[in-house]
């Protein structure tokens, strides 16, 4: 399963790395300082469990190591469309965009760009803060409450369940 993390700040890089150091292939997308941090010298992680430097695959481009199984979608809402408009594409045919952002209507965005079939809701809870570029801090272990948006069981929400110490088919612990 091929992962990206659409947006790598503090949500996005958190998740993003536990699947990295849990073997799974995950790919960031992002820009700026920290995608050349990213690129250069990897993700650093500092928390409860020490710290740790994490080498991903970083772009500005999605399309770059496309095609994707799964997306987490991390931008920030004002970059909803713009973000979106760059994985038309790179995703695989029954591929899943968890959305995993602040604020309310994204889901209801993504689904005037993709199928309403591929995106998923998702609430991700964990203090993570990216604290310089290619540097995140985080307090405690992440959780993501998630689930297709008419409430049924898919295989969407079956794939999102093998990810690492994931409890049902509705919320997964990392």
């Amino acid at each position: 399963m091929k992962i990206l993390a659409m947006g790598a700040d503090g949500i996005g890089s958190y998740f993003g790395a536990k699947l990295k150091l849990a073997g799974k292939e995950v790919y960031f997308a992002d820009r700026g300082e920290h995608l050349h941090a990213l690129k250069a010298d990897g993700l650093t992680v500092r928390g409860p469990e020490g710290e740790k430097t994490v080498s991903i695959s970083s772009t500005d481009t999605p399309a770059e190591f496309a095609p994707y199984d799964l997306v987490l979608f991390c931008v920030k809402s004002y970059d909803t469309v713009s973000a979106a408009r760059q994985l038309k594409g790179c995703l695989t045919p029954d591929a899943a965009i968890m959305t995993l952002q602040n604020g309310v209507e994204n889901e209801a965005t993504l689904c005037t760009i993709f199928p309403r079939a591929q995106v998923m809701g998702g609430d991700a809870r964990v203090s993570a803060e990216i604290v310089a570029p290619g540097v995140l801090v985080h307090g405690d272990h992440g959780h993501i409450e998630f689930g297709e948006l008419d409430g049924s069981e898919t295989p969407h929400a079956a794939l999102c369940r093998t990810l690492p110490a994931s409890g049902n088919s509705r919320s997964a612990d990392a």
